[in-house]
């Protein structure tokens, strides 16, 4: 639900390729991010990387079965939500009058 939400098509999970680490990192893509929410990413995921042109975020994560708690929690705290305007406001207030 939180990748529909975030229009997020694919999350792949591999082994860092970092020499100084070993652990696991998500590629997640599509995804957008405001300036003030990549600037948030430097300060809330060490490590994080965000690739505006490729719209790619890597980020790394732990293994174990909290992975996908982890990813849902970045990606709440990263992406806006987005206002939806269908079937709210006047247009249905208006047809009950």
């Amino acid at each position: 639900a939180e990748c529909v939400r975030t229009g997020v098509t694919s999350v792949t999970v591999l082994k860092s390729s970092t020499l100084a680490g070993s652990g696991l990192v998500a590629q997640i893509s599509p995804i957008q991010l405001p300036q003030s929410k990549q600037m948030r990413l430097v300060r809330l995921y060490k490590g994080a990387v965000y690739r505006e042109e490729q719209q790619e975020l890597r980020l790394p994560v732990r293994g174990g079965s909290g992975i996908t708690e982890d990813l849902i929690a970045a990606l709440t705290e990263l992406v806006p939500s987005v206002e939806l305007s269908v079937g709210s406001g006047s247009d249905s207030e208006g047809s009950s009058a």
